[in-house]
């Protein structure tokens, strides 16, 4: 593996941890936004 495979391969790394955390983000407000509107409802 040559020098700018490696960085290739990184930088396609980074991009999906970035979109992994997105959608854990969006889970997390998710899941917020739901327990919110639980909690207020009681």
């Amino acid at each position: 593996m040559d020098k700018a495979e490696a960085k290739k391969k990184m930088e396609y790394h980074e991009r999906r941890k970035k979109y992994y955390k997105e959608k854990l983000d969006k889970l997390e407000a998710e899941e917020k936004r739901i327990g919110f509107k639980y909690s207020k409802r009681k």
